[in-house]
């Protein structure tokens, strides 16, 4: 190969060069061009899911917009129904404002009215009462058959006692009978000289001082033959009940009522009979009993029988009465602190009352 042809050679080695160059840059420059749009393109979409976030935003809150405005124009009607019924209830109130003015105008007119009455029956009525106290003051100087109240120097005991004192009205009095107050009715209307007319309606139930009391066992009790004591008083009005001693001294004349309940309880025995007694003495005496027998054995040791004892007695002011018991045969009385099974209890159901005055 002649240098001739290895120029042409390198020639054209030369051009299909530079056209590969000139198409490399054509290629680059579209590869360049092709990627800025596809980073435009990728903005653009950037800011289109933007724009359709914010519009979605905007929607919501378009949405709540039209919420608030719809709650606002409900509450503009109830408002408006507010005011409308507050109008008529001040237009009510106008109203009855109006008939209330025109009624205490009447009214004050009726108060003159009244005013002037009174004023024209005072003046009549003072005229009356002067002619009345002379009319008063004449029959008091000439009058010759009045009565005279005496002092008998004791309590009235019947309406001709009461006449004596000066009672002349009919009606119902209390006097002093035999041993009660009593309730009679007085006719004072029998001519003079006839004896009054005396009914009996009744008997008072008239007490010089209270008397009642209220004791309890807090512990179990198995003597015999000594008054039962008690630990606990729960309530004593008058202070005739001596808990510690168990004993009652009547501080008046009249009729008591007394009770006495409590458990008694046995050991477990095979015994054919066991036997527990409560009696009630006055003055040393016994005038009531209670009792248990209990035959064939006891069997469980929880077994507990309920002792009961009432009475009403006429005591004398210094009377003692008192509960103890005479027989006890394995058992005793059940009490403590949290089951108080055993009371006492007694009080004033009439007071002689006179022996007391």
């Amino acid at each position: 190969m002649t240098v001739a042809d290895l120029a042409l050679e390198l020639r054209s080695s030369r051009i299909i060069t530079d056209f590969f160059i000139k198409k490399q840059r054509e290629t680059n420059r579209k590869v360049i061009y092709l990627a800025n749009k596809l980073a435009t393109m990728e903005k653009m979409e950037n800011e289109w899911a933007e724009a359709k976030s914010s519009l979605t935003a905007v929607q919501a809150d378009l949405q709540r917009t039209k919420e608030s405005l719809g709650q606002t124009l409900n509450e503009l009607a109830e408002t408006k129904s507010s005011l409308e019924i507050v109008k008529t209830d001040l237009r009510g109130t106008a109203e009855t404002l109006t008939q209330t003015r025109n009624e205490l105008a009447e009214k004050q007119l009726s108060i003159e009215a009244v005013k002037t009455h009174l004023e024209d029956f005072s003046t009549d009525a003072t005229a009356k009462l002067l002619a009345l106290e002379g009319k008063i003051d004449g029959i008091a100087t000439t009058s010759t058959t009045a009565e005279v109240s005496t002092n008998i120097g004791r309590l009235p005991g019947s309406c001709e006692d009461l006449k004596l004192i000066g009672y002349t009205k009919s009606g119902l009095y209390s006097v002093m009978g035999i041993t009660k107050v009593e309730t009679v009715y007085c006719d004072f209307t029998a001519p003079a000289g006839a004896p009054v007319l005396q009914k009996l309606i009744g008997y008072q139930d008239i007490k010089s001082k209270p008397v009642y009391f209220y004791v309890q066992k807090t512990q179990h009790y198995s003597s015999s033959f000594v008054p039962i004591p008690y630990e606990r008083t729960i309530i004593n009005s008058g202070g005739a009940m001596d808990a510690a001693s168990g004993r009652f001294t009547a501080p008046v004349k009249g009729t008591y009522f007394f009770s006495f309940t409590g458990l008694a309880q046995f050991s477990v025995s095979n015994a054919p009979l066991r036997e527990f007694n409560v009696m009630l003495y006055r003055n040393g005496q016994p005038v009531a009993r209670s009792q248990l027998n209990e035959v064939n054995g006891i069997a469980n040791s929880n077994y507990v029988s309920p002792l009961v004892l009432q009475t009403a007695l006429t005591l004398q002011v210094g009377d003692k009465v008192w509960v103890q018991s005479d027989l006890i045969n394995g058992g005793f009385l059940f009490d403590n602190n949290d089951a108080r099974c055993t009371h006492f209890n007694g009080w004033l159901l009439e007071e002689e009352i006179a022996t007391s005055l």
